[in-house]
C-alpha cells in the first residue's frame, strides 16, 4: 500500500514520533516556562547539528566533545541554580536514609 507518504506503518510510526515530540514540547514550555523551553530547543539543534563521536581519531571529534561539554555545562548550572543556595549533594547535617 503505497501511497504518497510511503507505506503505511512508516507513516504510523512518523505520526507517533510527532504527537510525542509535541506532547514534549508543549509540556516543558507549559509547566516549566519559556526558559526550559529554550534551552531545550538550544540542546537539541545543538545534538543534531554536530556529528558526536568519542572515537578521538575522528576529524570531528573535537566539535563532538565542545559540543557534550556545552550540554553537561548547561546540566550542571541548571542542577546548581534548581539547589537554590542549599548544598549541592544535600542539606548538611542530614543522613541519606
Amino acid at each position: 500500500a503505497l501511497v504518497d507518504g510511503g507505506p503505511l506503518g512508516q507513516r504510523m510510526l512518523n505520526a507517533g514520533y510527532q504527537v510525542a515530540s509535541t506532547s514534549l514540547t508543549l509540556l516543558v514550555l507549559l509547566r516549566l516556562g519559556i526558559a526550559a523551553s529554550a534551552v531545550m530547543y538550544f540542546v537539541m539543534s545543538v545534538l543534531l547539528q554536530v556529528p558526536l563521536t568519542l572515537n578521538s581519531r575522528a576529524v570531528y571529534a573535537g566539535d563532538a566533545w565542545i559540543a557534550i561539554g556545552l550540554v553537561a555545562t548547561l546540566a550542571a548550572a541548571g542542577f546548581w541554580m534548581a539547589r537554590a543556595r542549599e548544598p549541592l549533594l544535600g542539606r548538611p547535617g542530614t543522613a541519606a536514609c
